[in-house]
């Protein structure tokens, strides 16, 4: 995937996190439109969620940090879906989706 110079010092970038409770999934994302990612998710147009139901299944949405470039959210979320010890010790028998992505 190859960015536009323009999105490497674009700082709008957030990181998400959805958690799939019925799945017991956690899913780390970062996105410069929130609302746009999200529905993305809500129509199955993203791989890593794509087998969750929005409408149906418990699934938690939370804003983990905001105003970042887009390397800086890519390592926060990476580094995230590798090891939150918050949430390793909250959600100890959730799986984290990897995204492939970043």
């Amino acid at each position: 995937m190859t960015s536009r110079l323009s999105d490497l010092f674009d700082s709008s970038y957030i990181v998400y996190k959805l958690i799939n409770h019925d799945r017991k999934e956690i899913y780390y994302g970062i996105t410069n439109d929130f609302q746009k990612r999200l529905k993305a998710h809500q129509n199955n147009d993203v791989k890593a969620t794509l087998d969750w139901v929005f409408k149906s299944q418990d699934i938690d949405q939370t804003i983990i940090d905001r105003n970042l470039i887009k390397t800086k959210a890519s390592d926060k979320a990476h580094n995230l879906s590798n090891g939150s010890l918050t949430d390793a010790l909250r959600y100890s028998d959730y799986d984290v989706i990897d995204t492939g992505g970043w």
